[in-house]
């Protein structure tokens, strides 16, 4: 994993969980109807060229071998297996398919660290050296049943902060030997990402996971542009209340669980303590105030049919579930217009753009 992902990962869970329970603040500082109406925004901020802007966009990789790979993970996360055993094998060799498991110790982590370095059970394939560097050729010449133990440094560059570089102490055992098997029956095992069912055969999972790629493409390939654009504007005035407010959730959200806001933050895996989460948050602001500048300069406001539109779609078809339901589970009315209106003003840069790709471009 990158480090800049695992870090944009780390900010979305940080605020999904000070978030948590609805959308509370755009409702209180912004003017619902109009969400970027409560600052005049030639004051905070200067646009400069956001239209017919190039970049090095991404295309997704819709390889049958990264789809492979990423059916094998989807496996793997899901606890199914995908081994199947051949009772003639004793002996591990290079390209053969087991089943481990292992336990490592790295002084100085921390717990939820450690639990990430025990797996009673666990399938991959010797030779892809798809762990760390050096893992898989311990396994070479071992015996099924084998008990074994070794040392082995996490790369420098591991994008767990606390195992990089450091030297693990790597307790192991050989389970099974065979093949990959992987086929509709077995994905028959699997949940759907959303939990609630099971894929019936492996062309869905296949489906999804190209979906899926597409969808990061575009996410990438949008943040590739946002961030294009943005560096032609400049920030003239920054609104320290909408910092001040996530600040402010962040500590009663520490508050409630015993905790200051450092410990907080710490407590779920955010590594920049209450500094490094301003940061982020300053960042995340200006952006935002940017796309509420070009949506303002092109008239792209929320209307009420479209508002109403996109309520019927949250809906679902079911005509029982009230605006309040809905607010419970999407945020307030605010913040649902604040999100569509960012939506629209990221349209509209990609459809004004000069090579933006057409697999992975922004959903309509």
């Amino acid at each position: 994993m990158k480090k800049k992902t695992a870090i944009v990962i780390v900010v979305l869970a940080v605020l999904a969980a000070l978030l948590a329970g609805g959308g509370i603040w755009l409702s209180k500082r912004w003017d619902e109807n109009k969400p970027y109406a409560s600052y005049n925004m030639k004051k905070y901020i200067k646009l400069g060229k956001y239209t017919d802007l190039e970049g090095d966009f991404v295309q997704a990789d819709l390889s049958g071998e990264r789809i492979q790979e990423l059916t094998t993970l989807y496996f793997r996360a899901s606890d199914v297996s995908i081994l199947a055993e051949d009772p003639a094998k004793e002996t591990v060799q290079k390209g053969d398919f087991v089943r481990i498991g292992f336990e490592a110790t790295v002084p100085g982590v921390s717990e939820h660290v450690e639990e990430g370095l025990r797996r009673e059970k666990w399938e991959l394939e010797i030779g892809r050296n798809n762990f760390i560097p050096g893992f898989d050729e311990q396994f070479i010449g071992r015996e099924k049943g084998e008990e074994f133990e070794f040392k082995l440094k996490f790369p420098a560059d591991h994008f767990e902060a606390e195992l990089a570089g450091k030297e693990g102490t790597f307790l192991c055992i050989v389970h099974a030997i065979g093949k990959m098997e992987i086929n509709d029956e077995r994905a028959k095992g699997l949940k759907t990402p959303d939990g609630a069912g099971l894929f019936t055969e492996l062309e869905e999972l296949h489906t999804y996971l190209k979906d899926e790629l597409v969808r990061q493409a575009a996410a990438s390939n949008e943040e590739i542009l946002r961030e294009t654009a943005f560096a032609t504007a400049r920030v003239l005035k920054f609104p320290e209340r909408e910092q001040e407010f996530y600040l402010g959730v962040l500590e009663k959200k520490a508050q409630a669980n015993g905790k200051t806001s450092e410990e907080y933050l710490a407590g779920v895996n955010y590594k920049g303590g209450v500094k490094g989460y301003a940061e982020e948050i300053k960042s995340d602001i200006e952006r935002e105030l940017f796309l509420f500048a070009v949506a303002k300069e092109e008239g792209l406001g929320v209307t009420t049919k479209e508002f109403n539109d996109y309520m019927q779609t949250l809906r679902g078809g079911n005509a029982e579930v009230t605006n309040a339901q809905i607010y419970e589970t999407h945020g307030s009315r605010g913040e649902i217009i604040r999100s569509m209106t960012t939506g629209k003003a990221m349209k509209f840069l990609v459809e004004n753009a000069k090579n933006y790709p057409k697999q992975g471009a922004a959903a309509g």
